[in-house]
């Protein structure tokens, strides 16, 4: 088993939803602490997807990036991204979770993201550093992505609609071997 996982797939497949499953029993007492850092989560109006939050397991949490809210200073797409909220939520969170938790969490290693510039080297320093990663990463190919996704270090765990049991299943061994009790 290799020492950092990244669960990949293309959008709506379930990552994040595969992750935070598999994580569910880490981020309640007796277990709780024992993961940290980030995760994103859906901003909904309806059934249509407004923006997204940036969470930090543990608590905290920080708008990411929102079709009304103008005022952020870059746009992707058809959201308007706060790359601060990498930076002073994501940023501060990944690097507890470096000191304290058996497990580093990083819910998504994507565009928006990617906006903060000091995001990727954070990432990098997560890979590298002592404590094992699990991170979702966009299936997009580009130059950053493709390079984590081929560290010697990484496992790679593909999420489809037809393959999110079986890839529940590897992350909670992966966690199962990775999580010091």
């Amino acid at each position: 088993m290799k020492k950092n996982l990244l669960i990949t797939g293309e959008p709506g497949s379930g990552k994040t939803t595969v992750l935070l499953r598999a994580l569910k029993p880490y981020m309640e007492e007796p277990l709780a602490g024992k993961v940290g850092g980030i995760y994103t989560e859906e901003m909904l109006a309806g059934s249509q997807r407004m923006g997204f939050k940036l969470r930090v397991i543990g608590g905290g949490m920080a708008t990411l990036a929102h079709t009304m809210m103008y005022s952020f200073s870059k746009k992707l797409g058809r959201y308007y991204v706060d790359a601060t909220a990498v930076y002073f939520v994501g940023l501060p969170a990944i690097e507890a979770a470096r000191d304290s938790a058996s497990v580093v969490v990083i819910d998504e290693v994507a565009r928006m993201q990617m906006l903060c510039n000091e995001f990727s080297p954070a990432v990098v320093a997560a890979l590298d550093g002592d404590k094992p990663v699990v991170a979702t990463v966009h299936a997009r190919t580009g130059p950053f992505t493709d390079e984590i996704k081929g560290r010697a270090d990484v496992e790679l765990v593909t999420v489809t609609l037809e393959t999110r049991e079986q890839c529940l299943a590897q992350i909670q061994a992966w966690l199962g071997h990775h999580v010091s009790l």
